[in-house]
Formats: structure tokens, sequence, C-alpha cells
């Protein structure tokens, strides 16, 4: 994947830094606070739906953890609103709206989310007349937010606001490392396509770096290979859309190599070898590659590196990866 090189970079340099232990979840790459509702695919449980008091409303909605209430327009199921929706009535729709939200701050409920999928778009400009404004956009639905608390800030968080792409530095029982130069949709004369680099790409929804890492190598490589942990990070901004991007160098290895085939994709890399870890630092590499390449060296020495573990999240009831420095080799 085409990306501008490093702002930042994190590596683990020495032993006195990496005793310093962090916790790096990779929920940290989505808004610090979600608000949630009962039974949604985006959201964690919610509490009871509206008190009874609000029971009256044309739209009803669960109330979340942080007294905000979510808005699903597409499963509303009482007959008024169905009238209203059969009869596509925009301006009775912004009374609707209207009426809610006085009631809403009068039950003092701090802002509302209100998902409207594509199936009814014409009931966005009713949300923008009665107040909310857009917070993001996906392909089966918009989400809009209204704050009611005047009394402070806007405090709904902000939609994802990185990328997270993975490469891996991928070494095999030989002691030799799979590298790659890319096509760049097909231009072999494109600047970028004469560094070496390592494979990899996007992290998908709900994909962890260990699986992102390990399908990406297998999809331009054709290798196996199996994650251990991170070597380091770079984090940049103003990339794709105006977001920041984080890039995750993660260290695998395989110890078969010789029982696989370089399978090499067609749409995105040019060349691929696997090359000796002695004669690595001589290919034409980025300042980036040469930096990863500089701490793959010192975690061969020292065994510093950022290693995982699985830990509950009481809320969630799931578990999820925390990723930490190991202190490598005690002298």
């Amino acid at each position: 994947m085409i990306r501008t090189l490093s702002s930042s970079l994190f590596t683990c340099w020495n032993l006195k830094e990496a005793r310093t232990v962090f916790a790096l979840s990779q929920r940290c790459f989505h808004s610090s606070r979600f608000l949630h509702t009962k039974g949604s695919a985006d959201y964690p449980k919610a509490s009871p739906l509206m008190s009874p008091s609000l029971g009256h409303l044309k739209i009803q909605g669960t109330v979340n953890y942080y007294k905000s209430i979510h808005i699903d327009l597409g499963s509303q199921e009482g007959e008024e609103f169905k009238v209203i929706q059969n009869a596509r009535d925009g301006e009775e729709l912004v009374d609707v709206f209207k009426q809610c939200l006085t009631e809403y701050t009068k039950n003092n409920l701090q802002g509302v989310w209100l998902k409207i999928p594509k199936e009814i778009a014409w009931s966005i400009q009713s949300a923008v007349d009665a107040g909310f404004e857009f917070h993001h956009a996906q392909k089966s639905h918009v989400m809009m937010t209204k704050w009611l608390n005047t009394s402070r800030p806007d405090c709904h968080p902000v939609y994802a606001h990185h990328f997270l792409g993975v490469g891996g530095m991928v070494v095999n029982e030989k002691d030799e490392i799979l590298t790659i130069r890319e096509k760049y949709v097909g231009d072999l004369d494109n600047e970028y396509s004469k560094y070496w680099k390592l494979p990899g790409g996007h992290v998908d929804p709900q994909e962890d770096f260990g699986t992102a890492v390990e399908r990406e190598v297998l999809e331009e490589t054709g290798i196996r290979a199996n994650f251990k942990g991170i070597l380091a990070f770079r984090h940049m901004h103003q990339f794709r859309y105006g977001c920041s991007d984080i890039y995750i160098c993660c260290l695998l290895t395989t110890d078969n190599s010789f029982e696989q085939t370089i399978q090499m994709s067609e749409y995105e890399v040019h060349e691929c070898k696997w090359v000796p870890i002695s004669e690595y630092a001589s290919l034409n590499l980025s300042d980036l590659n040469a930096l990863f390449f500089k701490q793959f060296l010192q975690y061969r020495e020292t065994g510093v590196f950022v290693k995982f573990e699985t830990v509950q999240n009481i809320r969630r009831k799931q578990n999820d990866y925390v990723y930490f420095c190991d202190p490598g080799k005690q002298s």
C-alpha cells in the first residue's frame, strides 16, 4: 500500500527504556469514549429502554451509560411514526424530532445519536432542520448527533480518525528476510517502486494486528508466517482524507520456508525474494525501512521488542490484546 514516510517513530532502543512497560490496546485507534447502545453491533450494551415518562413519544430509543439516547430511525415500530414514514412527511417529522428533543432535555439526557438508514434517507433533511449535525456515514447509514446539555461542551466523541496499517518483518529458519518491491498500480517507473520494503497493508475492521499482518503477507507473497510481536511503529498525520495513520512493523517467523513457494500478488507486487540478513542493509531501502531493520538487529542482540497478552475486558466480557515492552535479555 502507498504510504508517506515517517513523521514520528516508536522504537524500544535500550533495556532501560524497555523496562518502562507500556500498554497499547488496539481500541486506542478509535475514539476513546464510545457511546454504546443495547443490541447494536456498533455499540456495547446500554441501559434499559427509555423511562416510562418518554414512552408517549413517537420515536423510541435506548439510553446508554452516559445518559445519551441512541435512536435507530429504521427500527421504529410505533404506528404514528409509520404513518409519517409512509407519507414521507418531512415537515411533520421535524415537529416530532423537536418534541422529542424537548422531552429529552427535560429528562436530563446529555445527547442524542440518530442513525438513519439509506432506505429512509429522505428524513436526513428533517433531522438537519430539527438541529441535528452529521457525525459520520457508512454505506448503509448516516449517523447524526444532537448535544442537549448546554452547561458543558459537546462531549460526543469524534468518529475514528486514524488509519491502521501493518508491515511484516518475516524471518525464516535460514536467517533470511522476506522483502518486496511494489507495483503502485502497475507503474514500475514510479519512484517508490524502486525501494524494497516489507509486505503488508491495511488492518480490516474487527481484525487484530497479528491476524492482519499474517493475512497481508500471505496475500502479497504467498508465504505463511506467524506473528510474534511488534518491533516499532510509525505515526503520521495528514494521511488519507486528512486522517492520521499508524503503521506497525511486526515481527513474524516461519520455520518451513523451504516447503513454501513465493507466489506474488500480480496486482500489488513487482518483485519478491528472500534476502540474507547480512545483505539486507545493502538494498535500496527508505529511511523508514532502514530504521525498522536497525530495530530488528537490536532485537536480535537484546531480545527487546513489543510482545502481547490477552486481558479480559470487564465491561464487555471479552479478551483484548495488550501490547508491552519485553525487557529482553537480562544482564
